[in-house]
């Protein structure tokens, strides 16, 4: 809601409410990846006690991961919206 928001405020010429409603919803965002992130780290550290060798699952790309690589792969993934946000706020001070 608050990104559609600044969405028609932008259209409206209206973007120092934008550039604050992008501020709070982009924190609301890292909270929320923060918080996923360290849900992933938990379920690593759980498959890292366990033999995730016979648990496998095919890649889009064609290649298969087990259930511990495939926890590594998405934590990576994780970061990338993160550093982007951080990009954003940045190229927007």
């Amino acid at each position: 809601m608050i990104l559609e928001v600044a969405m028609l405020q932008i259209k409206q010429g209206q973007t120092s409410d934008f550039e604050r409603n992008f501020q709070v919803a982009s924190g609301i965002i890292s909270k929320i990846l923060n918080r996923v992130r360290e849900t992933t780290n938990q379920i690593i550290t759980k498959l890292a006690e366990r033999n995730t060798n016979d648990l496998h699952d095919p890649h889009p790309y064609g290649f298969e991961l087990n259930a511990a690589q495939w926890a590594h792969f998405i934590a990576i993934h994780e970061t990338l919206p993160i550093r982007q946000l951080g990009r954003i706020r940045e190229a927007n001070q």
